[in-house]
C-alpha cells in the first residue's frame, strides 16, 4: 500500500510527494433547488510538495493548455487495509485550470516548505469502486 494513500499518475508518470486530493463534482439547480441537467466534473485537484532546484514537470505543463497538451491520467485512493484501492478516478483531457505556488510560513515551520496547488479540469472522468462506475462527460468542443 503506498505510504500516502494516494497515487496520481498523469500521462503514466507517477506524480511524487502529493499530501492532499480532492475532486468536486456538482449539479446546477433550479433557484428552488431542483437540479436542471447531468452531474458534471468541477475540478480534480491536488497539493504536492515542490522539490527545490528542479522545473516541474506540472508547472511545464500549467504553461501550455492547447488541445495538443491535453493530459489523461488516474488517481487512485488507498484505505488503511493492504490490496486494492477503495476508489479509482480516470480522466482524460486535462488541462491544468490553475497553479497556485504557496510557501509555509517559517515562523510555523523552519524548514519552509513549499507547495503547488493544482486544479486540473477535463473533457471526461470515471470514479470506480467496489460497487461500480459512473461515468461523468463535460462535453467538450474539440
Amino acid at each position: 500500500m503506498p505510504q500516502n494513500h494516494v497515487t496520481l499518475l498523469i500521462e503514466g508518470n507517477e506524480v511524487k510527494d502529493v499530501v492532499e486530493f480532492e475532486y468536486r463534482i456538482f449539479t446546477r439547480n433550479e433557484a428552488n433547488g431542483e437540479p436542471i441537467g447531468v452531474p458534471k466534473i468541477d475540478y480534480i485537484a491536488f497539493k504536492k510538495q515542490l522539490v527545490t532546484g528542479a522545473m516541474d514537470p506540472i508547472y511545464k505543463w500549467s504553461l501550455d493548455n492547447r488541445v495538443s497538451n491535453r493530459r489523461n491520467g488516474s488517481v487512485k485512493l488507498w484505505g488503511q487495509e493492504a490490496g486494492s484501492p477503495i476508489k479509482e478516478l480516470k480522466w482524460s483531457d486535462g488541462f491544468v485550470d490553475s497553479l497556485q505556488i504557496v510557501r509555509e510560513s517559517m515562523d510555523e515551520d523552519p524548514r519552509g516548505q513549499t507547495f503547488a496547488l493544482v486544479k486540473i479540469s477535463c473533457g471526461s472522468m470515471s470514479v470506480s469502486n467496489k460497487n461500480g462506475t459512473v461515468e461523468y462527460d463535460n462535453h467538450f468542443a474539440k
